[in-house]
C-alpha cells in the first residue's frame, strides 16, 4: 500500500513542484541589489583586513627573525 503512495508520475511531480514555487515569497529587485552589495562589501572588507594582518605579521616576523 505504501509503495503505491510513494510512486508519483513525472507529471504529478512537476505539478507539485510548480505549486511549491508559487508559495515562495520572492524579494523585490531593490532588496536583492542592496543585500548583494552588502555581502560584497563585507567580503571585500574582510579580505582587506586579512591582507593587512598578513602584512603586519610578515613585517613582525622579519623583525624578530
Amino acid at each position: 500500500m505504501e509503495e503505491a503512495k510513494k510512486k508519483k508520475t513525472l507529471a504529478e511531480h512537476w505539478a507539485t513542484l510548480k505549486g511549491e514555487f508559487k508559495k515562495i515569497t520572492w524579494l523585490d529587485r531593490n532588496t536583492v541589489i542592496r543585500q548583494t552589495a552588502a555581502v560584497v562589501a563585507v567580503a571585500v572588507s574582510i579580505g582587506l583586513l586579512i591582507a593587512l594582518l598578513d602584512v603586519v605579521i610578515e613585517y613582525a616576523l622579519k623583525l624578530v627573525l
